[in-house]
């Protein structure tokens, strides 16, 4: 609870530069994830359309 007192610093708060970092990170991270979410979509995509070239050459 010491924590909690005014004047101390709290581990899980962190003063405003640590904050900012610690935002950065995470705005960091969510781009990594979102990069490769896209990447995944788009090996899919890549994927569906090949089997869907495929199958169209074969029915004729």
């Amino acid at each position: 609870l010491s924590g909690l007192r005014t004047g101390t610093m709290s581990p899980w708060l962190g003063d405003d530069s640590q904050n900012g970092d610690y935002r950065s990170r995470w705005r960091s991270i969510r781009v990594m994830y979102f990069t490769m979410f896209l990447s995944s979509v788009g090996e899919f995509i890549h994927a569906f359309f090949k089997t869907i070239q495929v199958s169209t050459k074969m029915s004729m």
